[in-house]
């Protein structure tokens, strides 16, 4: 089996189930830390590299690894969105300049363009 930019990197078991840890820390449900790559893990996979800017082909690979180790997980803020913590609850309202949601603990302030 080979991906569109080359053959498919060698990931151990082991790694598998650390990759499979860190995308469980992240939010992601793979379905439990077993070293195996099923669905649910390959979707999370998927979505991660999208979010890192990885080739998003489902594949582990080390590169996944070394991000997810980082454990910067968020994406960066653009100048318009304002980040503020909060003890607990999620809600998000919008306001006329755009919205302000409550995520993870987190208030999150998206503006429209100015």
């Amino acid at each position: 089996m080979t991906r569109s930019t080359g053959p498919i990197p060698k990931v151990t078991p082991e790694e598998v189930r650390e990759i499979q840890q860190l995308l469980t820390r992240a939010g992601h449900d793979v379905g439990g830390a077993d070293g195996k790559v099923g669905i649910s893990t390959r979707a999370a996979i998927k979505a991660m590299q999208m979010k890192f800017g990885l080739p998003a082909d489902s594949y582990p690979s080390p590169e996944l690894l070394a991000r997810l180790r980082t454990g910067r997980w968020a994406r960066p803020l653009t100048l318009k969105e304002f980040v503020i913590p909060r003890e607990s609850g999620e809600s998000s309202t919008p306001c006329r300049r755009g919205t302000i949601a409550w995520s993870q603990g987190y208030l999150i302030a998206r503006l429209r363009g100015q």
